[in-house]
């Protein structure tokens, strides 16, 4: 199943676009959902603490390379974009 991911436009509004090579694990889907309906309705700031604290959490507890981890630097890269 390919992820559908937000990019963010010209008009800082976000869209969604299929991106094949990168899907969002089950697990992290519901975040994924939350953090991106903040992006966009422009609320960055909200977006981006509901993801820094799980990834913050995940970097503690399993190690920086972890595909979670890489999961939830998409997610937030995303925010960031």
């Amino acid at each position: 199943m390919n992820a559908a991911l937000h990019t963010h436009t010209q008009s800082g509004r976000f869209t969604q676009e299929s991106i094949s090579e990168y899907e969002i694990p089950a697990r992290l889907r519901p975040l994924y959902n939350v953090v991106t309906q903040y992006a966009s309705q422009g609320k960055y700031e909200v977006a981006l603490t509901l993801c820094k604290a799980p990834l913050d959490d995940l970097v503690r507890t399993t190690g920086r390379n972890q595909p979670d981890v890489a999961a939830m630097m998409n997610i937030l890269a995303l925010v960031y974009r």
